[in-house]
This record gives C-alpha cells, structure tokens and sequence, in this order.
C-alpha cells in the first residue's frame, strides 16, 4: 500500500490520512526511512476520531517522535480538557456520550510511552519501563496489573534524569 508517499489503498482519492499511516506504524510496516514523511502524515492530516487519535499519537512515540507525540496529545484534547468534565465525550468538544472508554486514549498513550510502562508479556508477567519525556518534566503512574500495581515517577530535569520503579512483590 506504499505508493512512494504515503500507504493508502488503491482506490482511495482523498488526502493522506493520519489513522491509515498510524495503523501501518503499528502493523510494523513502515520503515526508518519512511519516519519523517509518516511524521508529518500524523500532524497534518488530523482526521482521527477520540478513539483513533490514539493510535496516531502512539505511533509518533513508537518511531520516536516524543516532542511530536506530545504536541499531538496536547492539541487533540485541549477542548475537551478546557471543558474541566470528568470524562471526556464520545467527540471531539464534548458531543456525543460520555459513556465511552474510547476517549481515554491518551491516558494510555501518557503510561504507556510517557510514563513508559508497556507489557511485554500477558499480564505483565514481563514489561518495560522506558519513559519518553520531552516537555513533560515530572510524572507519576501506577499501572494497575493482576500482580498488584507498578509505579513510576520519573523527572525529567534540566542536568538530570530520575527515575523511581515499585514492582509489585518486589
């Protein structure tokens, strides 16, 4: 589905689209090569819904892209935060219900790549923690698991980096 500047399907005429190159991300297509071009993809073409914005700011992480993930984040919910609800709605700037688990995505793009907390293995019987910080200076987590909770806190200072991990039965 490359076609030397975006994947898209053949039969496909409308511009480029940010969910399309994310879920090629995820799929493990795209190569290093192809990074700048998906990158700019990911923050130009923004056509992603609550639930599929996920996948493209969670791609921009995935190719290494922090300060872009980021921004992305910040610009998709930056209505909805204003808002100062609870939870967020079913569409961008509070539409629809609020009865959708969907909507949270960037929490979970925040401890998964922020924070860094990804399984490895179900169950987290293995994980990573790796945090992506960019202008995110501090951050807390607990990442719940049948094990019992894993928490982060990392600092992402000036001179330094700190980074503090409590694994469950450890």
């Amino acid at each position: 589905f490359w076609n030397g500047q975006e994947y898209r399907s053949q039969t496909y005429t409308g511009p480029a689209d940010d969910r399309g190159q994310a879920l090629a991300v995820y799929a493990g297509l795209v190569s290093p090569d192809k990074y700048p071009q998906i990158r700019d993809i990911l923050l130009n073409n923004q056509f992603a819904s609550p639930y599929m914005v996920k996948y493209s700011i969670e791609a921009l992480y995935m190719m290494g892209y922090t300060a872009e993930a980021e921004q992305r984040m910040k610009e998709s919910y930056a209505n909805d935060v204003a808002l100062d609800d609870p939870t967020f709605s079913e569409n961008w700037n509070g539409g629809g219900s609020k009865n959708h688990g969907w909507s949270g995505g960037g929490l979970i793009s925040l401890s998964g790549y922020a924070a860094g907390v990804r399984p490895l293995e179900a169950g987290y019987d293995k994980f990573i923690v790796a945090p992506q910080m960019d202008s995110i200076q501090n951050i807390s987590a607990g990442i719940p698991t049948v094990k019992g909770l894993i928490e982060v806190k990392a600092n992402n200072a000036t001179e330094q980096f700190d980074l503090s991990v409590n694994v469950p039965g450890s």
